[in-house]
Formats: structure tokens, sequence, C-alpha cells
């Protein structure tokens, strides 16, 4: 009997090491899989958006990580971090233009957390909107200066789904069924509420006095005691529950509505509990697009600044935007960067550098020797004005299964440096590309930059520019117009591919095509500079007539 017991013990605990090994198998080739999907990005515009995100994003913690203990007591009542539970599935991101954004809307990856919520009026403790009826995607919205992310989530009401939950998928920020009814919940990354919208049968419903939105979230206990009905004025306190696996997490306050009618609707358009006709929350105040132009006449740069009322609610079957984008007036400030003949002594004096002429030779021996491509940051010690002193800076090179593209890093600190160019060779022999000017405005956009203050910006602008290597001449390129950049770069984000083969289209016919070629589709926006073979003497060119480029005459002294 004893030995028979053994037996069986041992050949349980067989069974049981096979499972896990396989269990294990399994993960490993799930997670291979995974990041092989990851690496796999195509659209350039994605792969960009992913490096922001992952960089102002980071995850610190492992997926898949909930609290265990649900008492109420111990549910939390601060933003729900989303960060640390969903993951964007680069993969399948679309990109589109609406509402004056380049867009990028990303569902979730398979690796992400089970994260649901549900749309509560505490002040009666009713669930407005289930969690089982709730769906999210990332959100990238770009309106000029860089991007913002948000969580878009959406809680249908059972009336519209009528126990078909892959209805669910058919609304996204573009677009919405006719017969929608629910409410459109955006959050930042970070849990932090930004606005709402209740739909009734595909309507979008007017909005309710709203309280406690003052653009930051207010936190308020699950003490429900606090939160009786007004009788006088109704008001409603809203709150978002989160679950993750079906448990759960956090319980925030989102804001208060009020009217002087019942109670019912819940300020997200009726729901399980209401009559289904209600109202949407107040929208969030209106904030000013940050989007720029350049005065032909003066030079000047001119900025949007706000005067006050909101646009109208989309008519093109899409959801509102997460924030509302005020009208608009202008203001003014000089724009350096306009006059090509200003900026050439600034770039001649640059290519007398010993650092960067030694780049440079390096890269002309690769170009005429090597079809991959290789570059190196340009980075300056100190970005104080008159300091010229640059840093050497590692090589960078392209991959053989990618000849032709390169992710140069960018720093704007005092151990690695102040990033204002990036130098690398074309074997092909053509002037910088598109993706090399959308760089510039990349960098001009992220939060290394960003976070060092207005006059890092201004300075890195003023300053900054390509330079490409070929085996007989140098062109450095810069930015005149970053608004005009930033509107062909919404126009390439919504297709890379289409927008590359036009200007490589362009560029079959007479000498100097990729030139014409790439000054057309910048629309003057951009100054182009070369030396023909000439070092350390740039001068800028022009289209002098649609199929013509010519020198720039500028001033001797």
């Amino acid at each position: 009997m004893k030995q028979k017991l053994l037996k069986s013990l041992s050949f349980k605990i067989s069974i049981c090491f096979l499972f896990l090994i396989t269990a294990f198998i399994i993960h490993s080739c799930k997670k291979d899989s995974t990041n092989q999907s990851s690496a796999n990005i195509t659209n350039p515009a994605v792969s960009q958006a992913k490096q922001w995100y992952e960089s102002t994003y980071p995850v610190t913690t492992t997926l898949n990580s909930k609290q265990t203990t649900q008492s109420v007591n111990q549910i939390s009542n601060v933003p729900f971090d989303y960060t640390q539970h969903l993951k964007p599935d680069w993969q399948h991101a679309a990109t589109y233009n609406r509402l004056g954004a380049a867009v990028i809307e990303i569902p979730l990856d398979a690796s992400s957390d089970k994260v649901a919520s549900d749309f509560r009026d505490m002040t009666n403790n009713k669930v407005i909107y289930k969690q089982q009826y709730s769906r999210s995607t990332f959100l990238l919205l770009n309106y000029g200066t860089g991007y913002n992310a948000y969580i878009m989530t959406i809680i249908a009401d059972s009336t519209y789904l009528k126990g078909n939950l892959s209805k669910l998928a058919n609304n996204t920020y573009r677009k919405h069924d006719a017969d929608f009814s629910g409410v459109v919940m955006y959050f930042t990354p970070k849990g932090a509420f930004v606005s709402s919208f209740g739909y009734y049968n595909g309507k979008l419903l007017p909005p309710l006095a709203q309280s406690n939105t003052s653009g930051t979230q207010a936190v308020q206990s699950l003490n429900t005691s606090a939160l009786k009905p007004d009788e006088e004025s109704n008001c409603l306190a809203w709150f978002l529950d989160t679950y993750v696996d079906g448990e759960l997490q956090s319980s925030v306050y989102l804001y208060t509505t009020c009217s002087q009618n019942s109670s019912s609707g819940g300020g997200g358009g009726g729901g399980e509990n209401g009559s289904g006709a209600g109202t949407s929350p107040a929208p969030a105040p209106c904030i000013p697009p940050q989007s720029t132009s350049t005065n032909a006449v003066t030079g000047h740069l001119v900025i949007d600044a706000p005067i006050g009322s909101e646009p109208p609610p989309p008519s093109d079957g899409g959801n509102p935007a997460p924030v509302n984008y005020c009208k608009t007036g202008t203001v003014t400030q000089t724009d350096t960067t306009a006059n090509p003949c200003a900026q050439l002594s600034q770039l001649n004096a640059a290519a007398t550098n010993a650092v960067i002429t030694n780049q440079n030779q390096q890269l002309s021996v690769y170009s005429a020797t090597d079809n991959v491509e290789h570059g190196f940051d340009q980075n300056l010690q100190s970005w104080s004005a008159g300091n010229g002193i640059y840093l050497t800076t590692p090589q960078i090179n392209a991959s053989a299964s990618t000849p032709d593209q390169m992710n140069p890093p960018f720093y704007w600190d005092n151990v690695n440096g102040y990033t204002i160019g990036f130098t690398h060779d074309h074997p092909n022999g053509t002037a910088p590309s598109p993706e090399d000017i959308f760089s510039m405005l990349l960098n001009s956009q992220s939060t290394t930059l960003t976070s060092a203050g207005q006059q890092a910006v201004a300075f890195y602008k003023a300053n900054v520019s390509v330079t490409v290597v070929t085996s007989d001449n140098n062109y450095v390129v810069t930015i005149n117009n970053w608004s005009t950049v930033q509107t062909l770069y919404n126009q390439y984000l919504a297709d890379p591919t289409a927008f590359d083969n036009k200007v490589i289209q362009n560029s079959t016919g007479p000498n100097n095509s990729y030139e014409i070629a790439i000054l057309t589709a910048f629309q003057g926006s951009i100054n182009l500079y070369s030396n023909y073979g000439t070092p350390q003497s740039y001068y800028p060119i022009t289209l002098s007539s649609p199929n013509k480029v010519s020198e720039v005459p500028c001033p001797t002294n």
C-alpha cells in the first residue's frame, strides 16, 4: 500500500510538472509573439507615437497585478492609473485626421488587464451603465504642439446593445452607431477625468450644469451619507467604478450635475435605471489651440489665442473631442527662421567646426561605399547664447533590413548635450526626405524639450537643422514655417506611403529633380541649403520656376 501510494504521488507530481512546463512554454511563446508584433510596426507615424507614449508613460509595475482585498473601506478613491494596466496594440493602430488634429486611435493589446468601468449615480447608489457593457481604447491627438494621450471609454446602454456586445466595437472616436445610447468618457492615461458626453438613440444630449470640474479632478470618499439628494436642485454626484478581472479596484468622484426636474437620466442619457432621455455632463472649459502660422508680409509668427466661445458639436458622425478648443484671435511674435539668408552665416560657422567636419567626412566615405545610412547627433555642450562647442557623439547605423531608417536619440541635458541637429548620409544622393524634416518637428514637441521651458523650445527652433551628406555634395534643411510643416505632417500621418510616393513621383524629370520635389511638397515652409561639393560653404536654394532651382542671392556683408 505504501509503495502504491508513492507511485500514485509520483505520477501526480509528474503530471503537474508537465503542466507547468507546458504553461511556461505557451506563455513564453505568447510573450515572444507580442514582442515581435511590437517590433514589426511599419507605419513610421505610429512608431514615432509609440516612442513618445512609452517615454512619457513608462510601465513601472507588471500587468495583471491587482489588489486582492475588496472591502469597501480599502477600495481606492484616487484616479485609476491606466498606464499600469492597459497596453496599446500599436500593430493595429488607425491614423487619420479629424476635428483639426492628427489622430492615432489604438485598440488594447491582448496582454492588457481585463479592465471595465461602470457609471454610477452615487447619490442614489444606482449603476446607470454597467461595467459589462464598457470598452476602452487609446487616443492620441496632435493639434500642432505635440501629442496628447487619452483613454476613451464607451459604456453602452443595454437597450442599444440588445445582448450583442460586439456592437461596442462599432463606436470609435470618428464614428458612432446611428442608434447609440450610452456615455463616452475621456481620461488621461493616468486616470484624470477630462470630459464625458451622453447619447440617446444616436443623439448627443445637451449638458447640465456641472460643479467641481475646474480642470483638476476632485476626489471624495465613499461615505454615501454625505451624498443625499438635494430636493430643491436635484443634484446628483457621479462616480466611475473601475474593475480588474471583475473585481472593484477604484471608485472615483467625477462631477456633480444639477437639474430642476426629476433625478433620472444620470447625466449620461438615461441608462439602465433612467428614462432614456437624460442629459450630458457639462463640457470642460474650452482651451486655446496652439496652432501657428507665419505672416508672409511681416515675417511674424502668428499664434492662436482664445477669445471665448466653443465650436459646435461634430457633424461628421463621430464623437466630440476630449476637450473643446476655443475660437481664436491672434497675437504675434518674431519668427527669426523665415529668412534663409539670416541663417547662412550660422550654418557655415557650424560646418567649420572640427566635430561637425569630422562627422561629415566619415559620412562622405559611407555614402560612396555603403548602401546603409549612417549618422551622428549634433549636440551642443550648452544652449546658452553664443556657445558653439559641439560634443563628440556616437555613430548611429541603420540596419540592413531597413537601410534608410534610423531613430537617432534626442537629448536636452547637461550630460549628453543639447541636440540641435542630426547629420547622416543618403547613399542614393538625394536631398533631405520628408521624414528628415518631420523629425525636427517631432523633437520640438517632445517632453524632453518642452519640459525645459519655452525659451529652450525657442532656441531649438531657431537653431535646429538636418544635414544630408552625399557623394558629391551636402544639404542642410531648416524649418521656417512650423505651422505649415505641422499641417503637412498631419497629412503624412493619414497615409505616409502616399505622401512619400507623391514626392518620389515629382522627382522624376530634370536635374536636381528631388530638390524640386521636396521644395514643392513643403510649400515654402523649409529653407534648403547646398554646398554642391564645396565644403563649409553653403548657400540657400529655392524654386525659381516650377521645374528649376536657383541660388537665393544673399548679402555678402
